[in-house]
């Protein structure tokens, strides 16, 4: 017996937003039956899970789905001390 499904289709544009910890939240809400395997591609080259990167599907509705890309800013905080030198002649 074959199985019907549904093909991805993504209803609305994907959605950008920087968090209050200026991580950044790339976020895709599609449409497909079975549930999608999600990938994400950035300059031709897959992303993978972990390290700076997480990655998240959550089911919204009976085929539904939202896809998440959870980028994690790390900054550089340098502190420079400067000590007054006094010179005597």
């Amino acid at each position: 017996m074959a199985t019907s499904g549904k093909p991805p289709h993504f209803p609305q544009q994907p959605v950008a937003r920087q968090n209050d910890d200026g991580s950044i939240e790339l976020e895709c809400f599609l449409e497909a039956a079975p549930a999608p395997d999600i990938r994400w591609f950035y300059e031709q080259k897959e992303i993978m899970d972990g390290g700076r990167f997480k990655m998240d599907l959550k089911q919204k509705g009976d085929d539904a789905y939202s896809a998440v890309l959870l980028i994690k800013v790390f900054t550089t905080l340098l502190l420079f001390f400067f000590q007054s030198v006094r010179f005597s002649n």
